[in-house]
């Protein structure tokens, strides 16, 4: 495009006079450029610059510099004023921000005359050529680097589509306009509209597609994706209100949103997509997330799914688990076979169906608990053959580090990795085997980041428990140390006691069957043994028998053997 230099004589050289400006600023003297050189974006703008220096807005000025502002604004596809704005902006490019005071400066016109184009500058910000924020109370503009680059190769300048991104990559940017919006970069619609465009470019995304199924009004659609983008970046599982209030305006009508929230009356609440958050393990008012259940939706390719095709080192299948008979008092046979019936396939899935219509958690919370050797664990793992479900036990001894701060990760991570676990089989039993260890007393008082680490932990499993879906089962012996909050979070509760005197005769029996039936009801009725010391007492008359034959096996060698076993247990035990 040809257009003549403002050096031209028909133009007339425009000479810095050093004049001071009535803002008491000195103009800077004009920097000569070649008539002969080729017009570009750079010069262009140049031009316009020494031109409008301290015009005052001069409509001479503008006559002066309306070649070289039309030269912008075709390049750019934008107004001619919005063309002296843009060039403005970039003289002051090498300042972090530039104020309306700069320009009005740089201008040597009041303030108020700048903001009779503010229109333009806004939609200088709308064409992604300027940035706009709010900095201590005042609107401020500079221009993007990817703007930049391209007005050195004298190109238009289009913002990069974010097209055919990964679902995290779609998460970051996302998020990375949700950091402008809370800058004050962009206004808060603007910010939906860029979201929304983010959608558009990326339709096939697992994220967008499940999002759009939920079929969301614009608002309730932005708060899902602000929720979802600080779960997998900030790793904020819980957004507090302070936290959307800077985000979404009154102007958006913030009140009647957080209203909505906090009483549940708006339709992510009801339809279960959103859910109030935890603090210290208790439901917060101020605070909410997405819900497990929108989780795996929306955020299904966003978690570790390595063990898809393989079975994590944590997750014993039901196929590998070996059918055993199981003796109990009467009982505890109903609760166990009570509780067999309602985690079964056939019933499991239609009471969660129901007590999701009742607006009732869905999590299935055991406590088995009782003295040593009375079948808890193993009562699992027999319901689990039964029913088809895997177990996925947690190893307590690896939840305490070192460091503060990673136990709490790994807590967290337990949960996680369940969930993700969960929509690729029939639901697992998660297990807590010896549940004490960790399920224990929140401190009080306390002073010293070990107990704080302590009572972290106890606050995270709590809060995990309370919105839990799935089948979780604890076992213990000691149930004095338990935390109350923690009694209250499990629905079902089983007492194994030592079994009775009919029960242990049916264990002797069936664990020594080549001991005639009278030796077996002697040594139930001699001894109050629980099924598993009489385990111990059959595996110790196999060694025996297959070091010495079959003369160990006699009555003799056996009541010394359940002697052995009965002192051994009378004295004092350390968790077993």
């Amino acid at each position: 495009m040809e257009t003549r230099s403002p050096f031209d004589d028909d133009y007339g050289y425009y000479e810095a006079d050093n004049k001071p400006a009535k803002t008491g600023r000195k103009k800077k003297k004009a920097c000569l450029v070649d008539p002969n050189a080729e017009l570009t974006m750079l010069t262009a703008c140049e031009a316009v610059v020494q031109i409008m220096d301290g015009s005052g807005l001069s409509k001479t000025a503008l006559k002066k510099a309306q070649p070289y502002l039309k030269y912008v604004a075709e390049l750019q596809q934008i107004s001619e004023m919005q063309a002296l704005f843009l060039a403005l902006v970039l003289n002051e490019s090498l300042k972090d921000y530039t104020f309306i005071e700069d320009l009005s400066e740089l201008l040597d016109c009041r303030n108020i005359t700048i903001l009779r184009y503010s229109n333009d500058l806004d939609q200088l910000v709308k064409n992604h050529l300027l940035i706009a924020s709010l900095r201590g109370g005042y609107k401020a503009y500079r221009i993007s680097k990817e703007a930049i680059d391209a007005f050195k190769e004298n190109k238009h300048f289009v913002p990069a589509k974010k097209e055919n991104l990964s679902p995290r990559q779609l998460m970051y940017e996302v998020m990375t306009f949700l950091r402008h919006r809370k800058e004050k970069e962009i206004g808060y619609q603007e910010m939906v509209e860029e979201l929304r465009n983010l959608m558009n470019c990326n339709p096939t995304t697992n994220f967008v597609q499940k999002l759009r199924d939920l079929k969301l009004n614009e608002t309730d659609e932005t708060i899902v994706m602000i929720l979802a983008a600080y779960h997998i970046v900030e790793y904020k599982e819980n957004v507090s209100l302070s936290i959307l209030e800077e985000l979404i305006p009154e102007s958006a009508g913030f009140s009647l949103i957080a209203c909505d929230l906090v009483h549940g009356w708006g339709e992510l609440r009801k339809n279960g997509i959103v859910e109030q958050g935890y603090e210290d393990g208790l439901r917060s008012q101020d605070s909410f997330c997405l819900s497990r259940k929108i989780q795996e939706s929306l955020l299904f390719d966003l978690f570790d799914y390595k063990f898809r095709t393989k079975t994590p080192r944590d997750v014993v299948q039901y196929k590998s688990i070996k059918p055993r008979p199981m003796f109990y008092n009467e009982r505890i046979k109903k609760e166990i076979d009570r509780l067999g019936q309602l985690i079964s396939n056939d019933n499991y899935y239609s009471i969660c169906e129901r007590l999701e219509a009742q607006n009732m958690p869905k999590g299935f919370t055991c406590l088995f608990y009782g003295a040593p050797g009375t079948g808890k664990t193993e009562t699992v793992y027999q319901l689990a053959f039964q029913t088809h479900r895997d177990v996925m036990k947690v190893d307590l001894s690896q939840l305490r580090d070192m460091y503060v701060g990673e136990s709490e990760k790994q807590v967290k991570a337990i949960f996680k990795r369940y969930s993700e676990l969960n929509p690729f089989n029939d639901t697992p039993i998660l297990l807590f085997n010896e549940a004490d260890a960790i399920f224990g007393r929140r401190l009080e008082n306390v002073q010293y980041s070990v107990d704080k680490m302590e009572n972290a932990i106890q606050n995270i499993i709590l809060e995990e428990m309370e919105r839990f879906e799935g089948i979780l089962i604890a076992t213990t012996n000691l149930t004095s140390n338990f935390d109350r909050a923690f009694e209250r979070r499990f629905l079902y509760k089983v007492n194994f006691e030592q079994p009775d005197l009919e029960t242990r005769k049916s264990i002797w029996h069936a664990m020594l069957p080549q001991i005639d039936v009278t030796t077996t009801d002697e040594l139930a009725q001699f001894y109050n043994f629980s099924g598993g010391q009489i385990q111990n007492v059959a595996r110790r008359l196999t060694v025996e028998t297959a070091l010495y034959g079959e003369q160990s096996a006699s009555v003799e060698n056996l009541k010394m053997i359940c002697q052995q076993e009965s002192l051994v247990k009378t004295g004092r035990h350390i968790g077993f």
